[in-house]
């Protein structure tokens, strides 16, 4: 059941409460991993340098105008975490974050081999000063192999684990388009996605033997596994992929009276049901157009026979009547669309919060619905250094005089 707070509740909730973690990232697979763990209820400390996330000079930003404490990115990736700073390369932030990684359940960081070693925070070192300790290394290529020291982003990832070979264009008639990567950062979020779901998976573990566990979460291999079906079609029969229309004729985008659509039909049966809505019912009984070949090599008539039935009609009156038939077309969405969509409103996915500066703002929620505890919406992401004084002085027990000098210093 999903809650929707008035304000930011902080009162413990959810499947994970009672969970510490600590994070010791930027940007987006480490933060968003610990994001779907504390949108469960685990107390997640978000560990930012004092200069701040670099998420928070990303943006998307109101009108354009850069602001740290506003950055679309930033205020998403982040819900329901306390946020400290903290600098661990210097000796007092080093000491300063084993403390706070004996009090914790998870550690989650993107630190990848070299650096990692650096700060002394790499495995076999969190292994033995935290043997309870579940700490996640979420990386561009993991841990081990060639790749580990070699600097990899989302754009690196995506095209390394064949995606962009198969998200290429391909339109009857031509050859595939150049490989393409999703214009959104998927390789981050399915690492992150990858590394929550090892996390949930070692805190069962720990649960039943006592003992914590060191998990190498490569962005590549979390990908790369996806895919495979449409990637073995060239090494089994020679077939060309690729996102377009080739395979099944009339596809992709159409053009309507006030917008597009976007048509999935696979099954000669949906033909079928499209030609009978057209009021061409004798289409799908025979001649240039009764299967997939047929289709194709007729494919100009049928776009303009198509284009111009569809030019003449709203989008949302095709899709009715289509799935009223059975027939699988739909609009692409803006995110306007998608705020006005009645279902998710009917669902309640999107939810309000008040933020101390960007000020109050809808968030989505999550696609899991349960009749216990779940999915709760308990804080907007943190100022930067907001918990501090509540972390060092009420957690690590510092003098306020302690935390005053570790600020002049620096070190936070």
């Amino acid at each position: 059941m999903i809650e929707r707070p008035a304000g930011a509740s902080r009162t413990p909730s959810g499947p994970l409460a009672g969970v510490a973690v600590v994070e010791l990232a930027g940007l987006v697979a480490a933060p968003f991993c610990a994001k779907l763990l504390a949108d469960l209820g685990a107390d997640v400390i978000k560990v930012e340098p004092p200069q701040g996330d670099p998420a928070r000079r990303r943006g998307p930003f109101p009108q354009d105008l850069p602001h740290q404490e506003k950055s679309g990115l930033f205020l998403y990736l982040n819900t329901n975490k306390r946020g400290i700073t903290l600098d661990p390369g210097l000796p007092s932030g080093r000491e300063l974050l084993g403390r706070l990684m004996e009090r914790a359940d998870l550690f989650i960081t993107d630190l990848t081999r070299r650096p990692a070693r650096r700060l002394a925070l790499d495995p076999a070192r969190a292994r033995k000063e935290h043997p309870a300790l579940i700490a996640a290394y979420l990386t561009p290529w993991g841990l081990s192999g060639p790749y580990a020291d070699v600097p990899g982003y989302d754009l690196n990832v995506w095209h390394a684990s064949g995606l962009g070979y198969i998200t290429r264009e391909q339109h009857p008639g031509q050859p595939p388009g150049p490989p393409v990567r999703c214009g959104n950062p998927q390789a981050d979020y399915a690492l992150g996605l990858t590394g929550a779901v090892a996390a949930l998976t070692a805190l069962y573990y720990r649960n039943l033997t006592g003992r914590g566990q060191a998990l190498d979460v490569s962005g590549l291999e979390a990908l790369a596994f996806m895919p495979m079906a449409p990637l073995a079609f060239p090494q089994l029969d020679g077939r060309v992929v690729g996102r377009g229309t080739e395979a099944r004729y009339p596809g992709g985008l159409l053009s309507c009276q006030d917008g597009q659509v976007l048509f999935g039909l696979v099954e000669e049966h949906q033909f079928q049901h499209f030609f009978e809505l057209m009021g061409m019912p004798a289409w799908a009984q025979g001649g240039w157009w009764q299967d997939r070949q047929a289709r194709l090599d007729n494919a100009e008539f049928l776009t303009q026979e198509i284009g111009a039935w569809l030019s003449a009609r709203r989008k949302a009156d095709v899709i009715r009547e289509a799935q009223a038939r059975r027939v699988p077309i739909a609009a692409p969405f803006t995110s306007a669309d998608l705020f006005a969509d009645e279902h998710l409103q009917a669902r309640g996915f999107f939810v309000q919060a008040d933020h101390p500066v960007a000020g109050p703002l809808s968030y989505p929620s999550t696609g899991l619905r349960s009749n216990g505890p779940g999915w709760s919406l308990r804080r907007p992401a943190p100022l930067l250094g907001q918990h501090n004084e509540e972390v060092y002085e009420g957690l690590l027990e510092l003098t306020r005089r302690e935390l005053t000098g570790l600020r002049e210093a620096g070190v936070v």
